[in-house]
């Protein structure tokens, strides 16, 4: 599939999969792991952006930064989840804030060079809403700011406790509006995520139907 159809897809896939509590939700800060301060721990972050669409507000300039996150929703040691925090001001190259912009977004395995596909927890799935690091809509607030974050109930591929990098892993993060389409895409560098006995050996097991 073209480079293009691949990314104006998000918009049309945001639209059409049901948003339920967890999965598509984007969670406003400080309704975040950092803000509820869940157990987690850093294993990535956004180190680059590049503007796919300057017809509307040129060059995007980007100030903050986005953290890939994972940890224990609700402190569960069943309910193992993995995170996008952005902590974000959004301006346009005149350095005029982006307020009051709706977004979407989705998270794929390519860098943004050529991010060729989506990321899917479960290849086989496919566009399941619980299967993908997404969300359907967020809007900026007042000064272009883009503070929150889009999760879901399960341990993102990237690189294990050893150092090994695994496939089909997280690369990048395509942010878009309706407007231009796709706008923002931003390159993921990971850091090794925790050993499997940091997930069981804190928090408590809730036994929580999920999404709660």
């Amino acid at each position: 599939m073209a480079k293009n159809s691949i990314l104006y897809g998000v918009l049309a896939l945001c639209a059409a999969i049901a948003v339920n509590a967890h999965a598509g939700h984007f969670h406003r800060w400080p309704d975040t792991p950092a803000g509820r301060n869940y157990i987690r721990q850093n294993i990535g972050a956004v180190i680059a952006w590049t503007t796919l669409n300057t017809t509307a507000y040129g060059d995007v300039i980007v100030r903050g930064g986005v953290n890939v996150t994972t940890y224990l929703y609700k402190n569960c040691t069943d309910i193992p989840s993995t995170a996008l925090e952005f902590d974000l001001v959004l301006s346009d190259s005149q350095g005029r804030p982006l307020n009051n912009v709706t977004t979407q977004g989705q998270v794929f395995i390519g860098a943004c060079e050529n991010p060729f596909d989506a990321y899917y927890q479960e290849p086989s799935l496919g566009d399941e809403s619980a299967n993908m690091l997404w969300w359907g809509t967020f809007t900026t607030a007042a000064g272009g700011v883009f503070r929150g974050a889009a999760a879901n109930g399960f341990v993102a591929r990237g690189v294990d406790s050893n150092g090994t990098v695994e496939p089909y892993l997280t690369r990048s993060v395509i942010i878009a509006t309706r407007t231009t389409g796709p706008l923002l895409c931003g390159d993921i560098q990971l850091l090794p995520r925790p050993p499997p006995e940091w997930y069981t050996s804190q928090g408590e097991f809730c036994e929580t139907v999920f999404p709660p």
